[in-house]
């Protein structure tokens, strides 16, 4: 009977929001240029899929800032055991645009007790930007914007997760030399900053079209030992099923031999081993990301970003 009330009470709210969406066919163009973009997602009747797509996003909008998911969050047993493996090693938690993603970030820092430290970019606009920062600090859920990979490592340095929205346009890392066990080293950065490392961007493809992907991920692996950090996908499903999936595991520490070429060539190959590793991570994330959204299009937000823009086939 109690959800039936709030299901009511947050389609109410949610309605005249949606139809003002509808009716101003909000990001219209990007939307289906994105579906357009691969013969995978064509649609058959867009406007009905525009109206579902509002009706999901207004209907999340207001669960969020009430703080409040309408359905019972539900976790298995074997999703729980990663979960503690989040909670007691280095770890990074990968997400996306789906569903109530800022909502599954809360839950787990409230109900799981998993000290998660996230990063995003900021919005465009202040006035949002600083309601985004207020509703997130209200629900407990810390959002960086500055000084990324800094943090980062120190937050992983301390043996806890690590989390970012990886479907997001790619934003520029510096590329100092720094150490895991030394994150102090890495210096303060600006977004207009732009080195060597960071002009071409990694990339994977997403419904057959090559996607520069955030290089943050990119930059921990190749600072964090492999044999410390795994890493996982979460993702919040409609109806309260929440799902994660360790799409890479912590390799065993390789030992070398002692001297100074020996280490030399020990860099080397921890460097081109997490080029290959990240290149790994990121089509095993697409690829769950393609089955989200083939399942779910509706709810699939990222639609609404220009995720390929000047892409070019693959």
């Amino acid at each position: 009977m109690k959800i039936f009330f709030l299901t009511l009470y947050f389609h109410l709210l949610a309605f005249p929001l949606a139809i003002l969406l509808f009716a101003f066919q909000w990001k219209r163009k990007i939307i289906l240029k994105n579906l357009s973009a691969s013969p995978f997602l064509h649609l058959s009747h867009p406007q009905l899929f525009l109206w579902r797509f509002y009706k999901n996003l207004s209907l999340d909008f207001f669960q969020l800032i009430h703080g409040h998911y309408l359905w019972p969050i539900q976790i298995r047993s074997q999703d729980q055991d990663k979960i503690s493996r989040l909670k007691s090693h280095p770890s990074l938690l990968l997400a996306a645009h789906f569903h109530n993603w800022e909502l599954m970030g809360s839950w787990l820092r409230k109900n799981q007790e998993l000290d998660l430290l996230s990063a995003a970019l900021p919005l465009k606009g202040k006035l949002f930007q600083t309601f985004l920062i207020r509703l997130r600090h209200r629900l407990n859920n810390p959002v960086l914007f500055e000084n990324i990979p800094k943090r980062a490592l120190a937050h992983l340095s301390k043996g806890k997760c690590f989390g970012i929205i990886w479907d997001q346009n790619p934003f520029s890392l510096p590329s100092p030399n720094i150490s895991f066990q030394n994150p102090r080293a890495l210096k303060s950065h600006t977004h207009s900053s732009q080195t060597d490392s960071t002009k071409k961007y990694p990339s994977a493809p997403l419904f057959g079209i090559s996607i520069p992907m955030n290089p943050l991920p990119h930059f921990l692996l190749k600072n964090v030992p492999a044999s410390e950090l795994a890493i996982f996908f979460a993702v919040l499903l409609p109806q309260g099923e929440f799902r994660i999936l360790q799409i890479l595991k912590s390799s065993p520490k390789p030992k070398f031999a002692s001297g100074i070429d020996s280490n030399f060539n020990a860099r080397s190959r921890s460097i081109s081993e997490a080029c290959s590793k990240s290149q790994k991570v990121a089509r095993r994330y697409h690829r769950v990301l393609e089955i989200l959204i083939r399942k779910y299009p509706d709810f699939y937000f990222g639609l609404a970003h220009r995720r390929f823009k000047d892409s070019t086939p693959y």
